[in-house]
């Protein structure tokens, strides 16, 4: 059984702190057959060891990156950042390259590979010239469902077909795309909904199929697809 480890927050609870994951991740990639590590905000050294020991990484969703990682300075429309998230998320993705091992971003994780190779983000969608969409819920957490478009002969298109639709909980997204790496789904307003490495095993979705898995065939598919090429 191939081992996967997931990317984490650290929160506090009780006046210390807690490493913290959605489940939700952890029962996608369960049923889509294998095993699964939460990978702890550690040290350099620890976390190239257990690196050398994963079949593939996933980069979990959550706060803003810090735009000094794509040389801009922080506006106004930044929300929360972990630097030190940022700094720990970087390096899973700096070994997993060296490694040429599978990796799935999701949300915040697709941004951060598009970071991670030069890229740079809208620190708002609102700057975004093409933007027309709601793509994040701002009253409640229930899902915004838009269509995306899927390019040919991407990751997503034996899957997907060319249109679909998928949920958003963004406010970020894409904008000068990394090196390296090629749109393989865009929303019907121009945000990039995924993007693929051309040379290495490496996926950035930016939906989140593991919220709603289990009631869409589809978006299960992605995981067990993704699992398969480990």
């Amino acid at each position: 059984m191939k081992l996967v480890g997931i990317s984490c927050d650290i929160g506090e609870s009780i006046k210390q702190s807690v490493h913290k994951i959605n489940d939700t991740y952890i029962k996608a990639l369960e049923s889509a057959g294998c095993a699964i590590v939460v990978i702890p905000q550690v040290n350099k050294k620890s976390i190239k060891g257990i690196v050398e020991r994963l079949d593939g990484i996933v980069l979990s969703g959550g706060e803003d990156i810090d735009p000094s990682f794509y040389h801009e300075d922080k506006t106004k429309f930044v929300k929360r950042t972990k630097i030190e998230r940022d700094n720990y998320e970087m390096l899973l993705l700096k070994y997993a390259v060296a490694r040429k091992i599978p990796v799935l971003g999701i949300c915040r994780g697709c941004q951060l590979i598009n970071v991670y190779f030069g890229g740079s983000l809208y620190q708002d969608n609102s700057l975004c010239p093409s933007n027309t969409l709601m793509h994040h819920a701002k009253a409640n957490k229930e899902a915004i469902m838009h269509n995306i478009i899927v390019r040919n002969d991407s990751f997503l298109d034996d899957i997907l077909g060319e249109v679909a639709i998928v949920n958003s909980y963004h406010h970020q997204s894409i904008h000068k795309l990394g090196k390296g790496l090629m749109k393989i789904a865009l929303s019907n307003d121009g945000i990039v909904e995924g993007i693929q490495h051309k040379e290495l095993p490496i996926v950035g979705l930016q939906f989140h199929p593991e919220k709603n898995f289990n009631q869409d065939k589809k978006m299960q598919l992605i995981f067990e697809k993704w699992v398969k090429e480990l």
